[in-house]
C-alpha cells in the first residue's frame, strides 16, 4: 500500500506502483517500481524488484540504501531502460550485482525497449558494451549496431570495475536469449553533452517595486526558471538580440538568482521617480541560462513603478496661533514661545517656497524656521505681519505650485479683514451609491469635498423653503461638517432602506457647504442611488423528497433528520409567509416543519400528511409576491402509502 508524505512515497508488500514523486521506496516485497519524466530516486528495497527510472537523471537502488546490509537482505534486480537515450535520461545504478554463484545476488539490465531492432544473429558487442571509469563503470548503447561512433552512454553503475560482468536481457520473457558482458577497462568519462535550454513557467511576469530606492537596492526577483542540471544566470535581452547583466537603457541589472537591482543610473531616472514618468510600467525581456550556455525562450517582465506616499505634497495649509501659545517639539520643550506665529505643512526636500503679505513678496522671513518637527515650518514674527494681513504661502515641487493663505490674528489688538469668499463645488451635479438594509445611523455616502478660501467648517441640506439644516427635509438622512451622509432611525425604516418597496430607488437632495463666516456655496444636486442587496432577494422556491432510510446531515456530521420521509425547501429571508399543499388541500403549518438545520434550507419532516404519489406544494410569500412550487412525492422504499387524502 503506498503511502505519501509530500514527495516522498513509501510502498509495503509486492507492489505495481508509478509515480512522479522524488523519492520511490519499495521497502519489503517484490516490486515493480516506475518514475515520470523528471530526475527521481528509486529504491526497491528487500525483494527481487523491477527498477524502471523513465524520463530524467534518476538514481536506482537496487537493494536498500544500507550498503552495510547483509546478503540476506538482497534480491535479483531489474533495471529497465527507455526506447530512446532522450526518453531514458542519464541513469545512476546506485548497488549493481552480478555473480555467476546463482545462490548469489543475480542483477539484470533490461534492454528490451532500447535495442528492440536487436536479432540474435547479431553481434551484442556491437550494440551495448560497458567501459570502466574513475566513477563507476559507463553503459554505451549504439541503437543501430554500427559502431562507437552513433553510441551514447545511457548509465553509470556505482562500484563496478574493470573485469566485473554484467547481464543484460534483450526480451523480458528471455525469448532472445540473455547476455553476459565483460566490463572494458577506461577512464575518466565526460558526461553526457546538455542540450536542454531552462524554462519559465509563464510567457509573461508583473512584479511592483516602489519608487525612491537607493543605487544597487534589490527591486523585484524573478521566479525561478527550471532546468535539467541548474539555472546558472539570467540576463535582459537587448533589441539587437544580445544578453546582457544590464538592461539596454542601463537602469536595472540583474543576478545569477534573478534580483533585479536598480543601477546608479536608474535611481536618478524617471523609473526611481513615480512623479515623473509619462508611465509607471517599464518592459523588459529576460532569459534564463545554464552552464552550457543554453538559453531560455525570454519572459516579458513588467517592473510595475509604484508611488511612496511620503515624497507626495499635500495642499499647503496654513494656521495663526495668538501671543502667548507654544509650540511644542516631540521632546515636550516649547521651540516658539509668547509670540505671533504662522505654522506651514513642511513639504519633501526641494521645494521652493515663496512668502506673501498682502499681494507683496517677501524674501526668506528671517525667523522662518524648518524642522522643528518632520511635519511643520514655523514662520514667527511681530514685524512682517500683523493683525488682518493676508499671509501666502506658494510651495513648488515637481513643477507644481501649492499655495495657500491666512488671516492674521496677530497680538489681540484689531480684527481680521473679513471673508466675504463663499466655498465651492467642482460640479454642479453628484450621484452617489449605496446598498439597502443600513442601520440607523450608517454613513452612506460621502459628499466631494467643496473648496474654500479659508476652509470648508460645514455642509447642509437645502429645503423647499430655502433653509439650510443638517437634516434632510424628509427626515430620511443627516450630514456632518465633514459631507459624510448618515440615514436617521426614519431612514432605516422607509423605503430608502429597502430596494423592493420603494417605487423609485434614486433619491434627489440639494446639499450647500458653508465656511466660518457664514458663506454659503451654491447647492450641488446629489442624488443618493439605493442599490440591491441580493442577500434578502427570495430565488424561485424548490423542493426535494429523500427516501425512508436517508439523513440530512448538518455541518458538524451530525444526522438531523433520519430514517424518514421528507419534503426539503430553500429558506426564504425572514419575512416571508408559507402556506402548504397536499393534492391542493391546504394544511396548516406542518407539526414537524424544521427551519435553520442549515443556512440555506428549512425541512418539513412528515409520515402522516403526505406519502408516495401525493402532490406537495409550497407557496412563499415575500414582499407581495408569490413564489410557488410543486413536488410528487416519492414515499417510503419498502411500500407505499395510500394516497392523502385517499
Amino acid at each position: 500500500m503506498p503511502s505519501s508524505n509530500r514527495n516522498k512515497t513509501t510502498t509495503n508488500g509486492n507492489d505495481v506502483y508509478s509515480s512522479s514523486d522524488a523519492w520511490i521506496d519499495g521497502l519489503a516485497g517484490n516490486d515493480w517500481l516506475a518514475g515520470a519524466a523528471t530526475a527521481q530516486t528509486l529504491i526497491g528495497g528487500l525483494g527481487n524488484d523491477t527498477l524502471r527510472g523513465m524520463g530524467g537523471d534518476d538514481i536506482l537502488w537496487g537493494n536498500t540504501t544500507n550498503r552495510a546490509a547483509p546478503a540476506s537482505s538482497k534480491g535479483n534486480d531489474v533495471f529497465v531502460f527507455e526506447a530512446t537515450r532522450q526518453a531514458n535520461g542519464f541513469d545512476t545504478l546506485m548497488d549493481y550485482h552480478w555473480s555467476d554463484n546463482k545462490k548469489s545476488e543475480r542483477d539484470v539490465l533490461d534492454l528490451s525497449l532500447a535495442l528492440k531492432n536487436f536479432k540474435p544473429q547479431n553481434d551484442i558487442h556491437q550494440y551495448v558494451w560497458l567501459v570502466a571509469s574513475d566513477k563507476g563503470a559507463v553503459l554505451w548503447i549504439d541503437q543501430d549496431g554500427q559502431g562507437s561512433g552513433g553510441a551514447q552512454s545511457w548509465a553509470r553503475l556505482e562500484g563496478v570495475i574493470a573485469g566485473d560482468k554484467v547481464r543484460i536481457q534483450i526480451k523480458s520473457d528471455h525469448s532472445e536469449g540473455d547476455y553476459t558482458l565483460d566490463v572494458h577497462p577506461g577512464g575518466p568519462v565526460a558526461p553526457p553533452p546538455d542540450s536542454t535550454a531552462p524554462s519559465f513557467t509563464s510567457a509573461t511576469e508583473s512584479l511592483n517595486y516602489q519608487e525612491n530606492q537607493s543605487a544597487g537596492a534589490t527591486v523585484a526577483t524573478i521566479t525561478a526558471a527550471s532546468d535539467n542540471l541548474g539555472v546558472t544566470q539570467y540576463m535582459f535581452v537587448h533589441s539587437n538580440t544580445t544578453h546582457s547583466a544590464t538592461s539596454e537603457d542601463g537602469y536595472f541589472s540583474i543576478n545569477a538568482s534573478g534580483q533585479v537591482q536598480i543601477t546608479a543610473a536608474g535611481a536618478a531616472a524617471h523609473v526611481n521617480n513615480f512623479e515623473a514618468g509619462a508611465s509607471n510600467a517599464h518592459d523588459y525581456n529576460i532569459v534564463a541560462g545554464d552552464l552550457a550556455g543554453n538559453w531560455s525562450t525570454a519572459v516579458a517582465v513588467t517592473l510595475n513603478e509604484t508611488n511612496d506616499t511620503s515624497d507626495d505634497a499635500s495642499a499647503l495649509s496654513l494656521w495663526v496661533a495668538q501671543s502667548g501659545d507654544n509650540i511644542w517639539n516631540a521632546a515636550g520643550t516649547a521651540i516658539i514661545t509668547a509670540t505671533d506665529y504662522i505654522m506651514i505643512n513642511k513639504f519633501p526636500d526641494g521645494t521652493a517656497y515663496h512668502f506673501f503679505v498682502n499681494g507683496t513678496e517677501l524674501g526668506t522671513p528671517t525667523e522662518l524656521q524648518f524642522g522643528q518637527s518632520s511635519t511643520v515650518a514655523v514662520w514667527d514674527d511681530d514685524t512682517q505681519f500683523r493683525a488682518g494681513d493676508v499671509v501666502k504661502v506658494v510651495a513648488t515641487f515637481n513643477g507644481i505650485d501649492y499655495s495657500s493663505e491666512v488671516i492674521a490674528s496677530g497680538d489681540n489688538v484689531g480684527a481680521p479683514l473679513p471673508d466675504s469668499t463663499a466655498p465651492s463645488f467642482t460640479s454642479a451635479t453628484e450621484s452617489l451609491d449605496y446598498q439597502e438594509n443600513q442601520s440607523a445611523g450608517a454613513t452612506v455616502a460621502t459628499i466631494t469635498a467643496a473648496s474654500d478660501n479659508l476652509g470648508v467648517t460645514q455642509y447642509m441640506f437645502v429645503h423647499s423653503n430655502t433653509t439650510h439644516s443638517a437634516t434632510s427635509e424628509d427626515g430620511y438622512f443627516s450630514i456632518n461638517a465633514s459631507g459624510q451622509v448618515q440615514i436617521t432611525a426614519a431612514g432605516a425604516a422607509a423605503h430608502v432602506n429597502n430596494f423592493e418597496a420603494g417605487a423609485s430607488n434614486a433619491h434627489d437632495y440639494n446639499i450647500v457647504a458653508g465656511d466660518l463666516a457664514g458663506n454659503w456655496s451654491t447647492a450641488v444636486a446629489v442624488t443618493l442611488n439605493e442599490t440591491n442587496d441580493t442577500s434578502d432577494d427570495a430565488s424561485a422556491l424548490s423542493l426535494w423528497v429523500a427516501q425512508s432510510g436517508d439523513n440530512i446531515w448538518n455541518a458538524a456530521g451530525t444526522a438531523i433528520i433520519t430514517a424518514t420521509d421528507y419534503i426539503m425547501i430553500n429558506k426564504f429571508p425572514d419575512g416571508t409567509a408559507y402556506h402548504f399543499f397536499v393534492n391542493g388541500t391546504e394544511l396548516g403549518t406542518p407539526t414537524e416543519l424544521q427551519f435553520g438545520q442549515s443556512s440555506t434550507v428549512a425541512v418539513w419532516d412528515d409520515d402522516t400528511q403526505f406519502g408516495a404519489g401525493d402532490l406537495v406544494t409550497v407557496v412563499a410569500t415575500l414582499n407581495g409576491i408569490d413564489y410557488t412550487s410543486s413536488i410528487i412525492a416519492s414515499g417510503d422504499t419498502v411500500g407505499t402509502h395510500s394516497v392523502i387524502p385517499a
